[in-house]
């Protein structure tokens, strides 16, 4: 098992985790809640790296994207390199908890070093051109493609990657009747605060957070277009915006445009058709061998017991203020001491050493379930957070893992 270094993609990746992520707690929103289907799967190359890009929508949690990573790697047999790769706003890597959630199954920080660290490994990309203007744009302007950012055309010239056009039918309505509260949201400083009368539910249930309605995603995977060959030499920025609009949001505006019309109430018939207009006639291929060519590269990877999805945990995740907490069931399960150190943290009046994935106990969960009662363990949550010095790699202290003293 080589090491490899802070600023390699694969660092915070752990395969099992996301895998095992996905076949209990992600098989619920992709099975029953959002009820995912997807057309045109076939149109992703084998070849890497691809740049996949798509609409972007929600007004909240990004369900859109959560549900396309989900499904791609799911219905690939869990291979490596059918892992998607997608970006998150930094400020997303400053939640406790989902700064190290977050990076295990992939997610990286929006930064202009992250493109070029993604498609020099040869991983399968996901980006949203319109970024969070898209995500915010708000119910009035549902199924409008914003301004399409630029830069994922320079990268995929630069990188020489194939670009797969996507549409996502149904996010649209995760988060109906909301708007972008712009002053709201520079004051507590976050990119964009979604306003609806769904939010009344937050009231008694500050965990509600990532609510949303059941409604069906449906995808459509356009043609992939090569654009390696195109000569940019003479290029100025109106140049590569104009590009960017007539051949990439235009044609995905008409996918959305039709993709809607066949949306609601429509039979399984009806949406095939469309995928046939919009992702093109499709031979079905035949079916491959599952192998298991998971690479163990990482100093945090060791073998775990698999989570079990319990009965109750089925039960709990029809009520949504109860997401979180099951999410940290699993989350607390992969990374208990005895199997794994990844972060440390000490208090300033003691060189005691206590475990950040720590954040709530199986005994407060229970405060979930009733009104109000979250305040608790939020509240001895963020106590515990003012007592402790920043948080510190442990690569960066130059201390080793579990897995590497028991060699």
């Amino acid at each position: 098992m080589s090491k490899i270094g802070l600023d390699h993609p694969d660092h915070w990746l752990n395969l099992e985790y996301t895998k095992n992520l996905s076949q209990t707690v992600m098989s619920f929103f992709r099975e029953k809640y959002f009820r995912v289907e997807m057309h045109g799967l076939e149109n992703i190359p084998e070849e890497r790296p691809v740049l996949l890009i798509q609409n972007h929508s929600g007004m909240g949690m990004p369900w859109d994207a959560a549900m396309f990573v989900d499904y791609i790697f799911q219905a690939k047999n869990y291979e490596r390199k059918w892992l998607v790769r997608g970006f998150a706003e930094p400020w997303f890597f400053k939640i406790p908890f989902f700064n190290q959630w977050g990076p295990r199954f992939g997610m990286y920080p929006a930064k202009w070093d992250s493109f070029p660290n993604l498609l020099n490994n040869n991983e399968l990309v996901l980006y949203y051109p319109e970024g969070v203007p898209g995500i915010g744009k708000g119910w009035h302007k549902r199924y409008q493609l914003q301004e399409f950012h630029a830069s994922f055309l320079k990268f995929a010239i630069q990188h020489k990657a194939v670009i797969v056009p996507t549409v996502c039918i149904g996010a649209e309505i995760t988060h109906p009747f909301a708007f972008n509260w712009n002053w709201g949201a520079k004051l507590i400083g976050i990119p964009f605060l979604p306003l609806s009368p769904f939010l009344l539910s937050l009231l008694p249930f500050i965990t509600n957070i990532p609510f949303s309605l059941p409604v069906k995603l449906i995808y459509y995977v356009g043609k992939p277009i090569d654009v390696s060959q195109i000569n940019t030499e003479n290029w100025k920025k109106k140049d590569w915006q104009k590009y960017v609009d007539e051949n990439f949001k235009k044609p995905m505006q008409n996918m959305l445009d039709i993709g809607k019309r066949k949306y609601w109430f429509s039979k399984e018939e009806e949406r095939k058709e469309v995928a046939n207009e919009l992702c093109g006639e499709i031979e079905p291929k035949p079916p491959t061998l599952k192998i298991d060519l998971e690479r163990k590269i990482r100093v945090s990877e060791v073998h775990f017991e698999p989570f079990i999805f319990k009965t109750y945990h089925k039960i709990l995740m029809h009520l949504p203020w109860m997401w979180i907490s099951i999410l940290m069931d699993h989350w607390n399960h992969y990374l208990k001491p005895r199997n794994i150190i990844i972060y440390e943290e000490r208090r300033k009046d003691t060189e005691k050493p206590r475990h950040y994935y720590r954040v709530f106990g199986k005994w407060e969960s229970i405060f979930f379930l009733l009104p109000f009662t979250w305040i608790v363990p939020i509240s001895v949550h963020l106590r515990k957070l003012m007592k402790t010095e920043p948080l510190v790699p442990l690569e960066k202290k130059g201390k080793m893992t579990v897995s590497e003293t028991k060699k």
